[in-house]
């Protein structure tokens, strides 16, 4: 597993944790979840740009799901 899987595979767990679906968080940060399946099995990497508007995004989406 590469390292980008790794991250990948971790914002799924967490998105997971939070009850977050990989379809809201895609859209929620304007990729598909296509591409972000991919990440997630390898067939393509993110850049880093899009790896951290997607760990940034997931962040929000928890904060806001605590916030209430």
């Amino acid at each position: 597993m590469s390292l980008s899987q790794m991250a990948v595979a971790k914002i799924y767990g967490r998105a997971a944790e939070h009850k977050i679906t990989a379809t809201a968080l895609a859209e929620a940060s304007g990729i598909s979840r296509v591409t972000l399946s991919n990440w997630r099995n390898g067939r393509s990497s993110p850049t880093m740009e899009a790896f951290l508007t997607v760990e940034k995004t997931l962040e929000e989406m928890i904060a806001a799901k605590a916030n209430g």
